[in-house]
């Protein structure tokens, strides 16, 4: 028979084990669940802070910016890695990062509808690895410049320009290793 109080610590040893299980498995919940929000909003602002740049040059979207503006280039280089821009009218890539190419990553024209429909942040799985892809609509033309007065800060040109509407879904993305 084994003593009582070698059973005791048994006993003792065994709640300890569990409990510490138990409270390291739940802060590595709420500590992953932190992360992934942390990843969702720092993704959403890029790619809202993105629409303040984009301008419609000869029917064609353009990224505006003043290239000598330190923190504008920080933000653009960042905000730019990997993104792409769809036309919502037909369903075609307009503009694809030079980060996307090797990931051969597109979208069908009901896709896009999709994404059109549905906007925000969703996980997108490439031969690559995994992306977090952020998807919104930009209506680029006259009521543009309402957006133009939401745009970062140091962020100034060219507001209140009328243009040609054009629609365009604008996704950013993170990969695994960025979040």
């Amino acid at each position: 028979p084994i003593a009582v109080r070698t059973r005791l610590t048994l006993v003792y040893t065994g709640v300890l084990a569990v409990l510490l299980a138990g409270l390291g498995f739940a802060a590595y919940r709420v500590l992953s669940a932190q992360l992934e929000a942390a990843a969702n909003s720092d993704l959403q602002e890029l790619t809202d802070g993105l629409h303040g740049y984009l301008r419609l040059e000869n029917g064609v979207p353009v990224l505006s910016y003043d290239r000598s503006d330190p923190a504008q280039v920080a933000f653009i280089e960042t905000a730019t890695r990997f993104y792409q821009l769809y036309d919502l009218d037909n369903g075609e890539p307009v503009v694809q990062s030079p980060g996307l190419s090797p990931m051969a990553m597109g979208f069908t024209a009901d896709e896009v509808k999709d994404y059109e429909a549905r906007e925000g942040v969703r996980d997108i799985v490439t031969d690559q690895g995994r992306l977090r892809f952020s998807s919104t609509v930009v209506r680029l033309g006259p009521d543009h410049a309402e957006h133009e007065r939401q745009k970062p800060a140091g962020a100034e040109h060219g507001a209140g320009r009328v243009q040609p509407t054009r629609t365009i879904d604008a996704g950013a993305a993170l990969t695994d290793d960025q979040r």
